[in-house]
């Protein structure tokens, strides 16, 4: 397994860097354009989780409340979650017949749009993009020799900072040995309790290493 994963990183490792000249452009890479290129390139053979969903609540925030819910809300779109021992959402792994059968690529930012009511739909904002990606057990790479991994990978990688670590909270979530449950009351005030499941408990975690696309730091999301 640990060869496996050796080898794999120094293929990472060894991608270069882009021989396209760089240039300068006022354009923001956007959620809707990244996601449209991730099923470009992906198409089929990964779920995508679309980056705006990291647009409210963002596991990657630096708030620690606001990361706290963005990782309850990706745990819930990739595990699903549980209302009165019965799946109410049944998240890709459960798509996937209980155990995960095709990566998840999540791009993900690291500041929330600050919306001025709930009907403004001009509302901008972002900082920072990083790449979350859930590598499933046994994982045979299109075209490239079988894993043999005996549990997930998860890689948590930034173009800009070689040593970032994945956010703690998400990372509890996504390989917690025991599940999570927590109470919330919406606008009816009835208290409700959501559980949600083991994930990838146990999953292998790779933090970020030097990639090397990133020019500078508006380059990010390209």
């Amino acid at each position: 397994m640990q060869q496996s994963l050796d080898e794999l990183f120094q293929q990472l490792q060894n991608i270069s860097q882009t021989p396209v000249k760089p240039t300068n452009s006022n354009n923001w890479a956007t959620g809707s354009g990244i996601h449209q290129a991730l099923e470009q390139v992906l198409g089929e053979d990964a779920h995508i989780i679309h980056p705006d969903a990291s647009s409210i609540h963002s596991p990657a925030s630096t708030n620690a409340n606001n990361a706290l819910e963005g990782a309850i809300a990706y745990a819930k779109m990739i595990g699903g979650y549980v209302v009165d021992g019965e799946y109410v959402n049944n998240g890709f792994v459960t798509q996937d017949g209980g155990v995960l059968k095709k990566p998840i690529v999540m791009i993900l930012n690291t500041d929330t749009v600050e919306a001025l009511s709930a009907t403004d739909a001009l509302a901008e904002g972002g900082q920072h993009w990083q790449c979350c990606v859930v590598l499933p057990k046994n994982f045979k790479p299109k075209y490239a020799e079988p894993l043999n991994n005996s549990k997930e990978i998860i890689f948590y990688l930034d173009s800009l900072y070689p040593n970032i670590k994945m956010p703690p909270a998400f990372a509890h979530l996504l390989t917690s040995t025991t599940g999570m449950e927590y109470q919330f009351a919406p606008d009816d005030n009835i208290v409700r309790t959501h559980k949600i499941p083991c994930i990838f408990p146990g999953a292998f975690i790779i933090n970020g290493f030097t990639t090397k696309e990133q020019i500078g730091g508006p380059d990010c999301g390209w």
